[in-house]
């Protein structure tokens, strides 16, 4: 981890203030639409951070895979990957995360950020199961914090031309204000 500083920079000077619509997309706890954005994601990424680094882990599922306990907590399973573990390492120092949706075919995705914590809890486990289930071995429950849905249109466009236009997007049409 590098330890050097960067020099001060008035990014307020660099930029403008975000709009209302930014400010107010900011929530402290998860409303029906973003449940219903969540009972669909299919994937997302984890943030973590320690002392010794940063992760950013892929997290994917069948729709559904993410469960809404509250409306301040989601849980998801944790399934056998490379075994790398970071993430999971990272959480035992350091409790804070960051969760980034994206929804394939659609210019919209969601942040969640907050604290998680790992939970074995059988019951909880149970309720993450996919297929069965047999081979999770823990669960993460992130209460969040704060809850951000965007429209994402100008990094959408830049990175991936105009998905708009992909039909596989049409069932999720009816969330999108």
């Amino acid at each position: 981890m590098s330890q050097s500083r960067q020099p001060q920079v008035n990014l307020d000077a660099l930029y403008d203030p975000p709009s209302e619509t930014i400010v107010k997309g900011v929530m402290s706890r998860l409303l029906p639409f973003h449940i219903a954005y969540l009972d669909v994601a299919t994937f997302f990424c984890l943030a973590t951070g320690s002392a010794q680094g940063l992760d950013a882990s892929p997290r994917g599922g069948e729709p559904g895979f993410v469960k809404v306990l509250d409306e301040r907590t989601v849980a998801f399973a944790d399934w056998p990957g490379n075994n790398r573990i970071a993430s999971l390492r990272n959480l035992t120092e350091d409790d804070r995360v960051g969760m980034l949706f994206l929804f394939p075919g659609l210019e919209v995705f969601m942040r969640i950020n907050g604290r998680a914590r790992i939970c074995v809890d059988a019951d909880l486990l149970s309720k993450l199961g996919e297929g069965g289930g047999a081979r999770r071995r823990r669960g993460l429950s992130s209460p969040s914090t704060k809850c951000c849905f965007t429209a994402a249109r100008r990094s959408t466009a830049r990175s991936c031309g105009n998905p708009s236009r992909n039909s596989s997007a049409r069932p999720y049409r009816r969330w999108v204000r």
